[in-house]
């Protein structure tokens, strides 16, 4: 009975298929770790964009607060003038 029906390997026989096998999966351990690489930094351009999206926003708000200011200032005078 051979050694192979076992699942012995012989001592001078090359391990071409676990070589093979460690080698994808090194590389698929890779390209997972690249795409989670790639996640976090969408994540964090995301988290960046909403950032930037409330400045603006934020700045919209105070300019529209002024310009409200500013007619209430001008309705204040024209009611003033006209007395």
């Amino acid at each position: 009975m051979s050694h192979k029906s076992h699942g012995i390997k012989e001592p001078y026989q090359p391990m071409d298929n676990d070589v093979l096998l460690t080698i994808s999966s090194y590389e698929n351990i890779q390209r997972c770790e690249e795409e989670i690489e790639d996640i976090q930094i969408q994540r964090h351009s995301i988290s960046r964009m909403d950032g930037v999206a409330y400045e603006k926003r934020k700045a919209f708000d105070q300019r529209g607060d002024i310009a409200i200011a500013a007619w209430a200032e001008q309705q204040q005078w024209e009611l003033n003038s006209k007395i």
